[in-house]
């Protein structure tokens, strides 16, 4: 498949304004996507908060419900059969 190739010659204050568009260009672009970031963010939050407590992942910290708020053991601790 041919291609047509075509000379193009610019002066420097043609070069100058479409490196410039171009810049505004992706400048515009980095803020839409950081709105779009932000409103994820809260989307993200609101519908978490919704879920509730139940729905929400546990923390591998948190103890069971009922636990005593003892000191917990490190599991080097236990296989060794020492107290820490």
């Amino acid at each position: 498949m041919k291609v047509a190739h075509v000379a193009v010659y610019l002066d420097a204050e043609q070069a100058k304004l479409i490196r410039w568009d171009a810049q505004e260009a992706v400048l515009a672009a980095d803020e839409d996507l950081e709105l779009t970031q932000k409103l994820h963010d809260v989307n993200a939050r609101r519908q978490e908060n919704r879920a509730g407590p139940a729905v929400r992942p546990r923390s591998p910290t948190s103890r069971p419900p009922g636990a005593s708020p003892g000191r917990a053991r490190s599991p080097r601790h236990e296989r060794a059969g020492q107290d820490p």
